[in-house]
């Protein structure tokens, strides 16, 4: 299906990408001095997406908040990799705990969703980090802050059409052309694509021959062909043909047969999802692997870890995420979302994480050595975090704490921890 978006009015072309830097120099002793780079990177109908990059100049910190004031009736209705809050104009982002240590000479960035008037989307003028406005050494002689608002990328917008009433954004999807073996014969199924009408009817070929033309409908029977032919389909609209599909899938046996390597011999496939990862237009698997000794809630036991696949429908493995000692295995502890979330046509992977996991890139998330699991092998403490992979490559885009929180076990109604 083609994507439906919608579409910037002309006259805000040009705010669809603006930069503003607050940089202030600081000699090297500083306590707390900073640079801020505050962005717009996308910007429609009543709401827009920031990101901030805070780097650190003065010493290090461990702990940190983020102060602005905006001007002109934003409202921050969402966050990644901070946690953040407003009251009135005013706004206060704090670290998510894992980001919470910046080092001297660092950096940390988290972004967010918000909601503007659609007539102005000024930048803050100013920042402060804990407390002290990013304009140098407290006590030392207040230096010029010149904020300065360069546009980084001036996209052209072209409206093309004004978006229905209602329209929904939806995957990217090819054909899906599939063809099944059914008794002496093949059933040929495929997709009416979004965009297009229902009265849309469509030429079946065999190879480069032309096999039957359907019109109501979208598959069709091809009663005596070989088991192995291959297929298209073309869509005719106004007695026009229009362009080819891509070549069938087989499904020999009724289903298609899709290899799948174990991360040991003690796991077995559990859930599975589907969702295009990498963005070819056809759909993708997203697979979590449970180990034998997983436990449910009521069994005591440390349980191996946890993995999750993501798979080409012809076995071809795109990632691998290890969710870590602080992930338990068993039937309620791992949910997982697959979506592009982000419009992209690439699908994004969302599930609960803990310090230990490791994404797709290899790359820890949290604190590498934690072990939370206690002498039932029960994981009744520690952080709980919420992180969006990449679908395409595995890599942890954004981690922020998971909400609810775990809190007091046994105000879950008991104390065997059903909830964590």
């Amino acid at each position: 299906m083609k994507r439906s978006n919608v579409v910037l009015p002309a006259a805000l072309a040009a705010l669809a990408l603006v930069g503003v830097s607050v940089i202030a120099q600081s000699p090297a002793s500083a306590a707390v001095a900073c640079s801020v780079d505050y962005t717009v990177s996308t910007q429609w109908g009543g709401g827009f997406t920031g990101g901030v990059t805070v780097r650190n100049l003065g010493d290090a910190v461990d702990g940190w908040h983020l102060d602005w004031t905006f001007t002109a009736g934003q409202q921050i209705t969402q966050a990644w990799n901070a946690t953040a809050t407003q009251s009135g104009a005013a706004v206060t982002v704090k670290d998510a705990g894992y980001n919470a240590a910046i080092p001297s000479g660092g950096s940390v960035t988290f972004g967010f969703n918000a909601s503007w008037n659609d007539s102005s989307n000024p930048p803050p003028a100013a920042f402060s980090l804990n407390g002290v406005p990013c304009t140098g050494t407290p006590g030392e002689p207040t230096p010029t802050v010149t904020p300065t608002v360069t546009p980084t990328v001036t996209p052209t917008v072209t409206p093309t059409s004004t978006p229905d009433a209602g329209a929904k954004q939806v995957e990217d999807l090819d054909r899906g052309l599939i063809s099944v073996r059914s008794g002496s014969g093949n059933l040929v199924s495929w997709r009416l694509l979004g965009t297009e009408s229902r009265d849309t009817s469509f030429n079946v070929y065999r190879g480069g021959t032309r096999v039957a033309s359907v019109t109501n409908s979208t598959n069709y029977l091809d009663s005596g062909a070989a088991a192995d032919a291959s297929y298209t389909v073309r869509p005719v609209t106004g007695g026009t043909e229009g362009a080819a599909s891509e070549s069938s899938l087989r499904f020999a046996n009724g289903y298609l047969d899709v290899p799948i390597t174990p991360p040991g011999s003690n796991y077995a496939a559990n859930d599975a999802s589907v969702g295009d990862l990498d963005g070819d237009g056809r759909l993708d698997l997203v697979l979590k692997w449970d180990p034998s000794n997983a436990k449910d809630n009521s069994q005591s036991g440390v349980t191996d870890v946890v993995y999750v696949d993501g798979l080409k429908l012809d076995g071809t493995r795109l990632w691998r995420i290890n969710l870590g000692r602080n992930i338990r295995a068993g039937a309620h502890y791992t949910q997982f979302q697959v979506y592009d979330y982000d419009g992209d046509g690439k699908a994004e992977v969302a599930m609960k994480t803990a310090d230990a996991t490791v994404d797709g890139r290899g790359t820890v998330i949290g604190n590498a050595g934690a072990d939370y699991r206690n002498s039932d092998g029960y994981i009744l403490s520690g952080p709980e975090y919420l992180t969006m992979f990449n679908g395409q490559t595995g890599a942890a885009m954004s981690t922020v704490n998971y909400d609810p929180p775990r809190g007091t076990v046994s105000s879950w109604g008991d104390s065997y921890g059903n909830r964590v």
